[in-house]
């Protein structure tokens, strides 16, 4: 079984708890998924079976997300779940956050929070966190190439925010200094990540529909993995060329593609993998069946 799944995240289920409770569900062991999700979070994960999970490393940077932020505390872990840490009743003119939230765009630094999965000097920050400790961390680079109000809810004291920025960035990090810089504090009370490696949420199932699917003896909604590797042009090969692919054998070829081009290889419409051009001739470059 080769392919993706768009998988719709639950709220309070880590990433590795979706990749194991679909160990599960399709019987197989050999699942990874690409970009992790609080647990907080739900949304897009999109998840690789089998050979595809060689295509992660493949996978469009861009994420985007629905961002609902809470205002009047800030919190140890960034999000709603967390202990509190300070207070304000200062909440922000919508004019004010639609003038803060520009300020972001493009891009910028950030501090990874200390509940996060980087690692300095060979420790999770999160493990370090956990024993009430904080360590020096330095600001990354991120871009948020769009970042637009979507609702001002000045009763409830929250703003949602749609997102879309590079691989790396912290929502909740976001959160916390865009009301900093309004002089008050915030913490993140929902997110639901919408986009990520190609996938929409309009791409996504949920794991009790997918459970349902396989119980029923119904085939599971496996994306090919092709479709995240449109930026490649293709070649097709003969049935002939595609065992010579499989065994890793050059291959002769009379197209005109330039010296180190990638392109998708197809045989009689099936997705091979990715070669690469080498002096007029193909070389197997990833290999998805």
């Amino acid at each position: 079984m080769n392919g993706v799944l768009a998988i719709d995240k639950p709220e309070n289920y880590t990433s590795f708890d979706v990749v194991a409770r679909l160990r599960g569900i399709l019987k197989m062991r050999k699942i990874g998924h690409g970009g992790t999700l609080d647990p907080l979070a739900t949304g897009v994960l999109p998840v690789f079976l089998g050979k595809s999970t060689r295509a992660v490393d493949f996978t469009d940077e861009r994420k985007r997300y629905l961002a609902e932020v809470f205002f009047g505390i800030k919190t140890d872990t960034g999000d709603i779940s967390g202990d509190i840490l300070k207070r304000c009743d200062f909440f922000p003119a919508k004019e004010a956050v639609e003038e803060t939230i520009f300020e972001f765009k493009g891009k910028i630094r950030q501090i990874p929070p200390m509940y996060s999965a980087v690692k300095i000097d060979g420790r999770r920050l999160y493990e370090i966190a956990r024993e009430g400790k904080t360590v020096s961390r330095k600001a990354r680079e991120i871009e948020i190439f769009e970042i637009e109000l979507i609702e001002y809810r000045k009763d409830e004291r929250k703003i949602l925010l749609d997102i879309s920025c590079s691989k790396g960035t912290y929502v909740r990090t976001l959160a916390e200094d865009i009301a900093e810089r309004m002089g008050t504090v915030a913490t993140l009370s929902r997110l639901k990540r919408t986009y990520s490696g190609g996938f929409s949420i309009e791409d996504c199932i949920s794991l009790d529909e997918l459970e349902e699917i396989i119980k029923r003896g119904e085939k599971p909604p496996i994306i090919c993995v092709d479709r995240l590797l449109m930026k490649y042009n293709e070649v097709h090969l003969s049935a002939e060329d595609e065992i010579r692919f499989l065994n890793g054998v050059r291959i002769g070829t009379k197209h005109n593609f330039p010296d180190g081009d990638i392109l998708r290889a197809y045989c009689d419409g099936k997705f091979l993998g990715l070669v690469k051009v080498k002096s007029k001739s193909l070389i197997k470059f990833k290999q998805f069946v």
